[in-house]
């Protein structure tokens, strides 16, 4: 697979990550997880809405948390970011100085 398709796959990735899903926890007890959602949101961490699918569970904190947090914080804009600043810094390295 090509670099540029590669990158493409992650974005695209990334973003459903950040767009469809989130980290939800209960008002009255400490299980936590990931529930995706059907329509678009920035809103990463929010009491569980009814109806949402849960796709991962943990009574205190799931196992992955941190990557999690990491990335519908800012690693999706790394993941954005990393295919342009490498398509430049490419161009940059085969043009003649």
């Amino acid at each position: 697979m090509r670099p540029k398709r590669i990158w493409l796959v992650a974005a695209v990735a990334a973003l459903t990550l950040k767009l469809f899903t989130y980290e939800y926890y209960l008002a009255d007890d400490p299980t936590c997880g990931i529930a995706a959602r059907l329509r678009p949101s920035m809103v990463s961490h929010q009491l569980l809405r009814r109806g949402d699918p849960v796709l991962l569970s943990d009574e205190n904190r799931f196992l992955g948390a941190w990557f999690y947090e990491a990335m519908v914080k800012w690693g999706y804009l790394a993941v954005i970011a990393a295919g342009p600043i490498c398509w430049f810094v490419r161009k940059q390295r085969g043009s003649p100085s």
